[in-house]
């Protein structure tokens, strides 16, 4: 999904997008092709790294939502 199709979807169901911030780059990605490794242990500079790219190349996100009404 994309940015804008969550903002359409907010407002579709009544919620206005507040916050949308970046999460991850690779973690997810590390964790599911080379399990021996922790997310734990690369979360912190994956996230470091995602606030540092533009949005669109994270491949999570954390968001925040209102009601809009």
């Amino acid at each position: 999904f994309t940015r804008k199709q969550i903002k359409n979807d907010c407002k579709k169901f009544g919620f206005k997008l507040v916050e949308f911030e970046p999460a991850f780059v690779i973690a997810p990605i590390m964790e599911t092709y080379t399990p021996f490794i922790s997310l734990q242990e690369i979360a912190y500079i994956d996230n470091k790294i995602a606030h540092k790219l533009p949005v669109w190349l994270a491949s999570g996100w954390y968001y925040r939502m209102t009601n809009d009404k």
